[in-house]
């Protein structure tokens, strides 16, 4: 049997050995819905103690806790506007919700957008980018010709650098940048 066990400070998951593919994706489904809920309940958490304990609770947060203010603010400010779990949809995830909450002020576009996602499907990345109005990026294949060649001249760079030479900008600086723009431009050209 497949279970999720809470051991102080951590998480313990058990993983029969004879699971099935589909029992080990039922438990990423399952993990994936608690990991949607604690941000509903960071949320309400953040919301509730923030206005009772105000400074201390800040304190709390800011010292106490692994996570930045700002992620739980943010996750409150979400909260705020959907604190009612049967006006959410349960094929929505909380990005959902993210990507909607600053139409606040117009709740009637906000829920339209949130049926939209609903009626066609939508991940949460495809509702902000209608909203947006923007198409998503396209992936550029190996076969690019304008950026087959900057890599090729970046890697010939970096080779170049793991020699010895002066320069008025450290070696190991221009190097590791240059490592830094080969690897963001692997995702295009890979």
């Amino acid at each position: 049997m497949n279970e999720i066990t809470v051991v102080e400070p951590d998480v313990e998951i058990q993983i029969n050995p004879d699971a099935t593919f589909d029992d080990w994706k039922n438990m990423g489904y399952l993990l994936a819905k608690g990991a949607e809920g604690m941000c509903w309940a960071w949320g309400k958490w953040w919301e509730t103690g923030h206005k009772k304990y105000n400074s201390e609770a800040v304190a709390f947060v800011d010292n106490e806790l692994p996570l930045a203010r700002h992620t739980v603010e943010s996750y409150a400010a979400i909260w705020r506007v959907f604190p009612e779990t049967s006006a959410r949809a349960e094929e929505l995830t909380f990005k959902h919700y993210r990507a909607v909450v600053a139409m606040r002020s117009d709740e009637k576009k906000m829920r339209k957008w949130l049926q939209k996602a609903v009626d066609n499907g939508w991940s949460a990345n495809q509702l902000r980018l209608k909203i947006s109005g923007t198409r998503p990026r396209k992936k550029i294949t190996a076969t690019s010709k304008r950026l087959f060649p900057i890599k090729e001249k970046i890697a010939e760079i970096i080779k170049m650098m793991d020699v010895p030479m002066l320069t008025l900008i450290p070696q190991t600086h221009v190097i590791a940048e240059l490592r830094n723009i080969q690897k963001q431009l692997e995702v295009f050209t890979d």
